[in-house]
């Protein structure tokens, strides 16, 4: 395992997972889940198809397809509630047609 592995959480079963936020070691807290060590990181990542992903990444991949176009939003930008400052929901915009994709259930207020 090269070095740019360890740092990104190795990809085999047994190897260090290394946050990617702050480079510190990462604990399984669950099956294929691992959070950061460090108290003053909050970093969460996730085992899927054999590589450490981070939790905007995995939303990111599992984005689905655009309502509007039918292409992949896989490369699309994600925005939770309000991080754009007027949007009550989080959506992932188009990488293709720039059309936001509501996503429900991520961080809405209840």
């Amino acid at each position: 395992m090269g070095l740019f592995d360890k740092l990104f959480g190795g990809g085999t079963s047994g190897d260090p997972v290394i946050c990617s936020e702050c480079g510190s070691p990462m604990s399984e807290s669950g099956e294929d889940r691992y959070e950061c060590s460090n108290p003053n990181c909050h970093g969460v990542s996730f085992r899927e198809n054999g590589e450490i992903v981070n939790a905007f990444e995995r939303r990111r991949g599992s984005a689905g397809t655009c309502e509007s176009c039918g292409q992949s939003l896989s490369r699309g930008d994600f925005s939770l509630p309000w991080e754009d400052g007027n949007n009550a929901y989080a959506y992932v915009r188009c990488p293709y047609c720039g059309h936001k994709n509501i996503k429900y259930g991520y961080g809405e207020d209840d």
